[in-house]
């Protein structure tokens, strides 16, 4: 493990730095390509901070903190990429004004089928950018708490009979699934749309990225307090829960880095675009009339060019 797990985050740091060369020389605009920085750069942060906590253990919080942070950064990064593939916010509402969207879907409200469908709007458009925004601001004030308590030696992480564990686990686990909730909301509503961006296979690097940093965690202590994980002549039974995932994560994220690195790191799949698709060539011409009227300028808002068939 001590072999491999170093060639494997030193690889996925090189193929970053190489990416961030491509991007930077093959996609003009600043903007959109800095979000694609910021996206392709989960893999080697989560990989080398993995590495940090395999190589030493009683850092593992402090690792796990920094790459938290950069994560909850990048959900919020996403969520502007795919407003950007739209040619910005006032040009997404235009063309989602006469659509329902989906609240009911997963992966918190997927069994609420009462939910009514709703209209993104100047009004809807807001909240669902802020319940993702969140993210970014409560999760890494959770985390740093959780430091401090840790360095003070009232936090245990995952011990389950800590009342500072189970709530501040509580509070990032709420504020994680609300704002992937909300990037859930916008992605369905714009599968179709955005078919041609390869917005499903974005979608899922951003939600296997969740699930190998936070779900894979949760079983682990979660092995480790019924006793599937028992403790070693080096490691305790919690200790060693964190060697197996320090591990797993640095593979787990250098083949997803692999893998994103397909649709990030491309001149194709929408990445040079802001189109939007559609059957209807009369909407599509009141789209450009009325997005030259509306007022303001939204970041990443920039006039919209129809894509030949």
């Amino acid at each position: 493990m001590y072999i491999i797990a170093p060639v494997l985050a030193i690889c996925s740091v090189v193929l970053f730095f190489e990416s961030v060369h491509y991007v930077r020389n093959k996609i003009p605009a600043k903007v959109r390509r800095n979000r694609h920085i910021w996206i392709l750069g989960i893999f080697p942060m989560f990989s080398m901070t993995s590495l940090l906590g395999l190589l030493m253990p009683r850092a593992t919080l402090l690792t796990m903190f920094a790459a938290s942070v950069y994560f909850s950064v990048c959900i919020y990064q996403f969520l502007l990429l795919i407003i950007d593939y739209y040619g910005g916010r006032n040009a997404m509402i235009l063309v989602m004004k006469d659509k329902d969207v989906k609240v009911n879907v997963p992966p918190a409200l997927c069994c609420c089928v009462c939910i009514p469908t709703i209209h993104i709007n100047r009004e809807s458009q807001p909240w669902l950018r802020r319940a993702v925004l969140q993210v970014a601001m409560v999760s890494p004030c959770a985390l740093f708490i959780s430091a401090v308590l840790w360095a003070d030696g009232r936090y245990l992480p995952g011990d389950v009979s800590s009342r500072p564990y189970l709530w501040l686990s509580l509070i990032t686990l709420l504020s994680t699934a609300t704002g992937m909730q909300a990037l859930a909301i916008v992605y369905q509503s714009s599968k179709v749309a955005l078919k041609e961006y390869k917005i499903t296979s974005k979608y899922l690097a951003i939600q296997l990225s969740m699930i190998f940093s936070n779900v894979q965690l949760s079983l682990l202590n979660l092995l480790s307090s019924v006793g599937v994980i028992e403790c070693t002549s080096v490691f305790s039974s919690l200790g060693q829960t964190y060697y197996i995932y320090n591990f797993l994560v640095v593979c787990e994220f250098f083949a997803l880095g692999i893998f994103a690195r397909v649709f990030f790191r491309s001149q194709k799949m929408g990445n040079l675009d802001q189109v939007i698709h559609t059957d209807k060539t009369t909407e599509l011409k009141e789209v450009y009339v009325n997005a030259s009227a509306l007022d303001g300028n939204d970041e990443g808002d920039t006039k919209m060019v129809q894509k030949k068939p």
